[in-house]
């Protein structure tokens, strides 16, 4: 298990724990160290936030106790400050008050709504609470009150405004980010009643069931030259029928809420003899794909390959064939069918890579490393607990053949015989330093050297165990290899990076042999993992010395062929 991904909900608790603590600071007098823990019980909040975010690891039980710690740290405050600093209090006694009942109003009308604490979350919840920390800090530690005064109207504006969004939601949720978005989920739900109730704030609207769809992807593969049928191309899934080269998926969409999704019957025609023709629920198509005719749900599912810029560089055709239960977690009979199309809480819908239309077309896609994405319920048709959970991400990387070679440019060499050997090039443009066949931690890597005329040559083992990646493990922006510093025969340092190769290594041992002066150019070669990745340059440039002491040179041309030192 990550311990990391659990680390936000590790901050809220300590948040919560901090709380005895600021009131016993403040009972015993202690105003500098409350005003300190008050401050880091603040910051606190602020990462909890943003690390859920960019771990993706938010949850329920992390809005909960994110929400309980705000309440806890903000019901004692008044307490605290009443106790180390009443005449300040005093002073501002009307913004006090109004503070108060702000902060009061919106979680007694959630509990009487929903009976559970409100967790939105809002952007201007955590603006306030940023303006508010510091105004409260600047009033009571040095007597400055204006920022306090306006944190507690902008204040006043966010507990309208979570107000309004308990009015307008129908279902508790947590992670609302502003009113725009409670409006928007109470008109996808279909009863139009149900946003009446919900503005009425009536009990009926708080039963109201909804679903939470979920999706996960298993079996992602690269298909390279794949045929696929006739169908699949009519419904614009492929650009022809065969040499495709394809990422397969199989999807299983999951639904974790309370609540059924109930499609109905899509009332289409005979899908033989009316192929693409739209049905009688105008969100049903008599699909070709795959050679089966027959209805499918369109914009149920969002195939995407996305680019390292975050563009989409290809977008997948599959809609939705049926509809219905696969399996459920209790083992009940299903509901659902292709004529009565739905899935059923606690169910899941699962689709095969081997279906029709389950890929994304990558034929006219560069080699690179690329994002599949795949979005469930992407037109947000169905009114859910959460649309957080609705998209999921992972890394794919297209590799039909061998990495192209790179000729590296630039830099310098040094040639010391019972001494050492160094190195730097420069590569002419970025490097991409991805693909697990290429990759030196796992594989390793051997460098080369070569007099191209003298034919003399030392190589270098560069041990898996040697080598660190730099950066992410899917796009990593260099490679290190640290070996021991005084072994003979071997090297202590070399990093290939985005922009360059640089080495360090020794020529003791088996490689005293290595004659000089060199005859001709000296070339220089990194072959990295198991797809020889190779990173070639050849000093043939401007030769500062070259005798029996000492080889320098510098500015290599730039390699036009890799295999020139084999």
């Amino acid at each position: 298990m990550d311990w990391r991904r659990h680390l936000p909900n590790l901050l809220s608790g300590l948040r919560i724990a901090l709380v005895p603590v600021l009131l016993w600071l403040a009972w015993t007098g202690h105003a500098t160290l409350f005003l300190a823990s008050f401050a880091f019980s603040l910051s606190t909040d602020l990462l909890d936030g943003y690390l859920a975010r960019r771990m993706r690891s938010g949850s329920e039980l992390g809005a909960k106790l994110d929400s309980w710690g705000d309440l806890a740290t903000y019901a004692v405050f008044p307490l605290c400050a009443w106790w180390l600093f009443r005449e300040r209090v005093v002073e501002q006694i009307a913004f006090v008050i109004a503070a108060l009942i702000a902060f009061v109003a919106p979680t007694a009308i959630g509990l009487l709504k929903f009976h559970r604490i409100t967790s939105y979350h809002t952007r201007l919840a955590k603006l306030v609470a940023i303006v508010m920390g510091a105004g409260l800090i600047l009033y009571l530690g040095f007597d400055v009150p204006a920022l306090f005064q306006g944190a507690v109207l902008l204040l006043l504006v966010e507990a309208i405004e979570e107000i309004a969004i308990t009015a307008v939601l129908p279902e508790w949720r947590a992670d609302v980010p502003s009113l725009f978005t409670a409006l928007k989920l109470a008109r996808a739900a279909k009863p139009a009643a149900m946003l009446a109730l919900a503005l009425l704030g009536l009990p009926g609207a708080a039963s109201a069931q909804l679903p939470d769809l979920v999706p996960g992807v298993s079996d992602v593969r690269v298909e390279l030259s794949a045929s696929v049928a006739a169908g699949d191309v009519a419904e614009g899934c492929a650009g022809g029928t065969t040499g495709r080269d394809l990422v397969r998926l199989s999807l299983t969409t999951r639904n974790d809420g309370p609540g059924d999704v109930d499609v109905g019957d899509p009332m289409c025609p005979d899908c033989v003899s009316h192929p693409n023709e739209v049905c009688g629920n105008p969100d049903f198509i008599c699909s070709p794909a795959g050679g089966h005719n027959h209805p499918h749900y369109q914009d149920f599912l969002r195939y995407e390959i996305v680019d390292p810029n975050g563009v989409v560089a290809a977008t997948g055709g599959k809609r939705s064939f049926c509809l219905s239960e696969s399996m459920c977690l209790d083992g009940s009979s299903f509901q659902h069918s292709c004529s009565n199309q739905g899935l059923d809480a606690g169910c899941w819908d699962v689709y095969q890579y081997s279906l029709g239309c389950q890929y994304v077309d990558v034929t006219e896609l560069p080699d690179e490393l690329y994002m599949l994405r795949v979005t469930v319920d992407p037109e947000n048709k169905f009114a859910e607990v959460s649309e957080q959970n609705n998209v999921l991400e992972q890394p794919i990387l297209l590799l039909r053949g061998p990495l192209t070679d790179v000729s590296l440019e630039k830099g310098s060499l040094l040639l010391k015989p019972e001494h050492v050997f160094r190195v730097r090039a420069r590569a002419p443009e970025t490097l991409q330093l991805f693909g697990s066949k290429s990759d030196p931690t796992r594989d390793g890597g051997t460098l080369y050297v070569l007099d191209t005329i003298g034919g003399d040559q030392i190589g270098f083992g560069l041990a898996a165990s040697g080598w660190k990646r730099i950066g992410k493990a899917t796009a990593p922006h260099a490679y290190r290899y640290r070996g021991k510093r005084r072994e003979d025969g071997a090297c202590s340092f070399v990093q290939v990076s985005r922009g360059s190769l640089q080495a360090h290594c020794s020529l003791r041992g088996d490689h005293t042999h290595f004659a000089l002066p060199a005859e001709g150019n000296i070339f220089v070669q990194l072959l990295l993992g198991v797809a020889d990745r190779r990173f070639c340059a050849s000093f043939g440039g401007e030769t500062l010395r070259n005798d029996e002491i000492l080889v320098r040179r510098r500015d290599a041309a730039p390699t036009a062929d890799c295999d020139a030192g084999d």
